[in-house]
């Protein structure tokens, strides 16, 4: 059942989140026009696989959406909290999405019916831009595919009916903090041939790890290609 919710905390959080208006650089003043989605959606058809060689993935089982939004005037990327009720990851920060059922004829329409269910955005409220190349499920051979889509109007996140059971709070990342080097880190790992994993501190005090940071590194290198001062290269090895 979806519920309004004031989320006093989460209130607190997405303005820590956020970066004032007045401040936003200029690479971002037209980063959702017509012009720089194209670019995106080329370059983001231009990425390697990221499913290694060899590796017996299953069937694309599950999707996420990424949702681009301009948030207190400032473009931003949508992101949850998970409940502390659910079994797995609670409390990660994390995009709306899940599993793709019988019913949805797309990654895209599981997508976007995931994130109607999470944070009460219906699927006409979006703009899709691209279905990204599918990642393997942490722990799983499943592949779960990621949506690049933008919100057509300006959100308020503390305004949105979430789904008490699966969502804490839904919070807006400003894209210039994701961009900032700063905010950067990485973990390479050693087991197999070793891979590299992105990780973004935000000025919250929250982390971005896992799956989730490695679709924003994704499209942080198609959207902001210039902007984006990653400490990664585009293709980094995301799994051994």
């Amino acid at each position: 059942m979806l519920a309004f919710r004031s989320a006093t905390l989460c209130t607190k959080l997405t303005r820590k989140c956020q970066l004032l208006a007045d401040g936003c650089p200029a690479a971002l003043a037209k980063v959702f026009d017509a012009d720089n989605k194209r670019r995106t959606v080329q370059l983001l058809g231009a990425q390697p696989s990221y499913i290694p060689a060899g590796f017996r993935a299953q069937a694309v089982r599950y999707a996420v959406l990424v949702p681009l939004a301009v948030v207190g005037g400032v473009p931003s990327i949508l992101l949850t909290i998970r409940s502390g009720h659910l079994s797995i990851h609670r409390g990660q920060i994390s995009f709306p999405g899940g599993g793709i059922e019988p019913g949805d004829s797309s990654p895209v329409e599981a997508a976007l019916r995931e994130t109607s269910e999470e944070i009460g955005i219906s699927p006409s409220m979006f703009d899709v831009w691209a279905q990204l190349s599918p990642h393997i499920r942490v722990n799983s051979s499943d592949l779960v595919v990621p949506v690049l889509a933008r919100i057509r109007y300006p959100v308020d996140p503390s305004s949105l009916a979430v789904s008490e059971h699966e969502v804490e709070c839904v919070l807006a990342v400003a894209i210039d903090e994701l961009c900032r080097r700063e905010q950067q880190a990485y973990t390479n790992f050693v087991s197999g041939s070793g891979y590299t994993l992105p990780v973004y501190f935000l000025k919250s005090g929250r982390r971005i790890w896992g799956l989730t940071a490695i679709i924003i590194h994704r499209v942080l290198c198609a959207l902001l290609p210039h902007a984006y001062k990653s400490l990664l290269p585009a293709d980094l090895k995301t799994r051994a």
